[in-house]
């Protein structure tokens, strides 16, 4: 897949992401994932479980959606440490994005408009660059 191809799927991903049609951004953002690899791969492999964790919310399955941004923690903690030195911004506010969105689901609150903010305010096309 070129360069031109995998930014497309990318930003069509996040247009539904900010739409909040979770499931459509997952599935546009699999197609490039498929081919990543290294630390890119793992970032937009947290990016997927935050909106496929959120598809689990919206449909009452608490327990996939805190086990999927369970993951997707871990993965951005693991990259953070294992990266020093690396853009981590994208990273550090994933991560952020995501205990929020856990916290608001253990005090029963909708975590919707943490990821809304997310996407609209902080995901930027920059960040499909992420090598």
């Amino acid at each position: 897949m070129d360069h031109s191809a995998r930014n497309v799927h990318l930003q069509k991903g996040l247009d539904f992401l900010r739409q909040g049609d979770f499931f459509a951004a997952h599935e546009e953002w699999e197609i490039p994932w498929k081919k990543m690899t290294g630390r890119q791969r793992s970032f937009w492999q947290a990016m997927i479980q935050l909106s496929v964790g959120a598809y689990h919310y919206r449909n009452r399955n608490l327990t996939g959606c805190r086990n999927l941004w369970n993951k997707a923690l871990k993965r951005c903690n693991q990259l953070l440490e294992s990266h020093p030195g690396q853009r981590q911004t994208p990273l550090a506010e994933l991560r952020e994005t995501l205990l929020l969105c856990l916290e608001k689901v253990a005090a029963g609150e909708d975590p919707r408009p943490e990821i809304h903010r997310f996407a609209e305010n902080t995901v930027q096309p920059g960040w499909f660059e992420l090598a």
